[in-house]
């Protein structure tokens, strides 16, 4: 594993927890404006409001939950590659399915500690953020694989049709540098040897 994919991978974890506890926050400051959207009324009481200890751990329990439920989805499996449109589409989809788990639970205990525009609030900021940040790291990764850094070299055996149809599919793909062919000839007179030793493969 490439120290900077792994990186990339790791970084993920504490940025979801972080960042979905601070759209709690901001989602908390918001509920608190009567007037955000002049055309929907959503008359502030103050007795709406949960403790501070109690919300802060809420949502700490919140983001570990959603960490959790990221995880049981492949959600930071480094060795699995997403489109940026396929990830972000399963990104909404996991945070939908966390705050419809959040709301059941409520439901069922027939209890809700605080308001419940704070949480639609919170999911769509999460949701925001979580966003954004994935957004930023998949440019920033791509900026590196043009420049090298990071990539997988490959070689292909063989030069057939079917090698030739994977060459294609691969090099679509910045993550991946395409080396070239190993050819029969190559496997049995040690150039295949040198050729990976030289490229480090």
């Amino acid at each position: 594993m490439k120290p900077i994919r792994l990186f990339f991978g790791i970084i993920k974890v504490p940025l979801d927890f972080f960042l979905t506890v601070a759209a709690f926050f901001v989602a908390l400051k918001l509920r608190t404006l009567p007037d955000l959207f002049p055309s929907i009324q959503a008359p502030f009481d103050v007795t709406t409001l949960p403790n501070s200890s109690a919300f802060f751990y809420f949502t700490l329990k919140s983001a570990a939950l959603l960490v959790v439920i990221f995880a049981v989805n492949q959600m930071y499996v480094m060795k699995i590659y997403r489109a940026l449109s396929r990830e972000l589409a399963k990104l909404l989809f996991v945070i939908f399915s966390w705050m419809m788990v959040i709301i059941a639970y409520y439901f069922v205990i027939r209890t809700f500690p605080f308001s419940r525009l704070v949480l639609i609030y919170a999911t769509i900021l999460t949701a925001l953020f979580l966003s954004i940040y994935r957004i930023i790291i998949h440019y920033i990764r791509q900026a590196l694989f043009r420049r090298g850094i990071g990539q997988y070299r490959v070689a292909i055996i063989g030069d057939g049709a079917f090698a030739k149809d994977f060459t294609k599919k691969i090099q679509k793909h910045l993550d991946y540098k395409f080396i070239g062919y190993i050819l029969e000839k190559d496997q049995h007179d040690g150039e295949m040897k040198n050729i990976l030793e030289h490229w480090k493969i």
